[in-house]
């Protein structure tokens, strides 16, 4: 965690990666406002085989809702100063829909990826 270097001015952040600067660090800008075109998330989804049935689905669904709204996971997040934004399935689809088509471009400009 970087965190407390940089707090103790150990440690110099040049740059966030996210479209706006992170609330804890006001004075760090994004990379975006520097010139450069990048802006990336560090995310977790969670996924399931395609025909999974409805019932389990919406289980596990609320399940991860409750997870994430629990006040001991908000105050763990906020110790390591670590913003949460939860999308439920249909907006993390659509979500996800966009950043795969602009992750596939990224890879495919730095030549990591191949067409096949």
């Amino acid at each position: 965690m970087a965190s407390p270097h940089i707090k103790s001015g150990k440690l110099r952040p040049l740059a966030v990666t996210g479209a706006a600067r992170h609330a804890h660090f006001p004075d760090v800008p994004t990379l975006k406002e520097l010139g450069y075109d990048v802006e990336y998330y560090l995310w977790i989804g969670m996924f399931a085989p395609k025909n999974t049935p409805a019932g389990p689905m919406k289980a596990l669904r609320e399940a991860i809702r409750q997870a994430v709204d629990d006040p001991a996971f908000k105050n763990a997040m906020e110790k390591i100063q670590t913003p949460v934004a939860y999308k439920d399935a249909d907006d993390f689809r659509t979500w996800w829909d966009t950043e795969a088509v602009r992750l596939t471009a990224v890879i495919k400009r730095i030549g990591r990826v191949e067409d096949k």
